[in-house]
């Protein structure tokens, strides 16, 4: 059955991303735990599809810095850049903060509530809310999408205003998407595959604070992923979308790389094979989670699969190397792209 997707202002998922590689297939599968990403047209009955109170309402530890600020969300995490299409702010704060806005110091381009009205689910929370937020963009990173980046001021009882950056916010194009509906909670285009999982089980925690465990001691996702597709793949990536925040210090959960298979003598890792926890049946070389940055930043994470431990035997890396310390297995003070190997 081949469905169309357009990409829709008011129905919206947060989702996660996986993106499968091998030498002549790629595929990107997008796990959607939340949706907060570009919304989808409407697939299914919203009740089934979608759940918007993923949030532990009891999970809120104290900012590490003393802050107002605790964390953000944008539902969802992206926006036509039509000046017309809305999206909502919601911004988790301590019970300091009087006022809430953005703009400038000075300047309310838009007011933020915390009374129970115009978006705002509950009066008093300590959860300012900014129902319908809209913007106009001129121009684009890349042929079809851009991202932004927004400040919030927060004005304390104390009277003090204290500004925080808020995530990025994705800026798209309108578009008609063609999906596929492989599976119940499983929706695919010829790039990206969409898994519903409303209650963060393949995530390892629910969006937007949880520590993500997703590759590293829970494969739910991949094996989800290979219900429906064939075992081509090197490579799957996990891409969230929206900013996920650890518990403990509220700081955003970082790219990494889980190898998953190795075959290749004399690079300093020794053979294994895990393919069958993830439900490969072999071809499976490692699972990225790629929550932020270019494309650079995925090509440093494939790197940790391959010769980033070549050089322990000369003392060029790893943990007891004289780099160890501040580099691990970056290889930086022979490189002069700084992270890279």
């Amino acid at each position: 059955m081949l469905e169309s997707f357009r990409l829709a202002s008011n129905q919206c998922l947060p989702f996660w991303g996986v993106m499968g590689m091998c030498r002549k297939l790629c595929l990107a599968l997008a796990l959607t735990g939340l949706v907060c990403g570009a919304s989808l047209a409407q697939v299914e009955d919203d009740s089934k599809m979608l759940d918007f109170g993923m949030v532990n309402p009891g999970l809120r530890p104290a900012p590490p810095d003393g802050s107002a600020y605790i964390y953000a969300r944008w539902t969802p995490a992206v926006i036509y850049a039509d000046g017309k299409t809305s999206i909502k702010l919601e911004v988790w704060t301590t019970a300091d903060v009087k006022e809430a806005w953005l703009g400038d110091e000075d300047t309310k381009s838009h007011e933020l509530n915390d009374d129970g009205n115009k978006g705002d689910k509950k009066a008093g929370d300590n959860i300012w809310t900014l129902g319908k937020f809209t913007k106009n963009f001129a121009s684009y990173l890349f042929p079809n999408h851009s991202q932004t980046g927004i400040d919030v001021f927060l004005k304390l009882k104390n009277g003090s205003v204290t500004s925080h950056w808020l995530p990025s916010l994705g800026v798209v194009k309108k578009l008609n998407i063609q999906a596929v509906k492989a599976k119940r909670n499983f929706w695919a285009t010829r790039y990206t595959a969409f898994i519903i999982d409303k209650k963060g089980v393949m995530l390892g925690g629910k969006f937007p604070v949880c520590d993500v465990k997703c590759g590293k001691g829970n494969e739910k996702a991949f094996q989800k992923f290979y219900e429906v597709f064939p075992d081509k793949f090197h490579y799957l990536t996990v891409f969230p979308t929206c900013t996920i925040y650890r518990p403990a210090d509220l700081a955003e959960n970082v790219p990494y790389c889980v190898p998953v298979k190795n075959t290749i003598a004399n690079i300093g890792v020794a053979n294994f094979n895990n393919c069958a926890d993830f439900g490969s049946k072999g071809k499976l070389q490692a699972v990225i989670y790629h929550s932020f940055g270019t494309g650079a930043i995925l090509d440093h994470e494939v790197g940790h699969n391959f010769g980033i431990r070549i050089g322990d035997a000369l003392g060029f890396s790893g943990a007891t190397s004289k780099y160890g310390n501040a580099y691990g297995w970056h290889y930086s003070p022979y490189s002069n792209q700084v992270g890279q190997m």
